[in-house]
């Protein structure tokens, strides 16, 4: 069963910068930068669905952050 999703801030502010231009012909992308606080919140794992799998983003007792599959 999956969690529904928090919903977007329309007030909070989002940042994106253009990444320069490669032979790759996805290297044009917009990235996005999310603090890992507003991501986080109080929790100490993040579950991130991608490509039909699902990863799980931990910030270690070191204060690093761990990505699993």
């Amino acid at each position: 069963m999956s969690e529904k999703p928090t919903p977007v801030d329309p007030n909070a502010r989002h940042e994106a910068i253009l990444v320069r231009m490669g032979g790759c012909p996805t290297s044009a992308a917009i990235t996005r930068t999310v603090s890992s606080a507003d991501l986080f919140g109080s929790a100490k794992t993040v579950l991130i669905q991608h490509a039909g799998e699902q990863y799980r983003l931990i910030v270690t007792k070191n204060d690093k952050l761990l990505l699993q599959k």
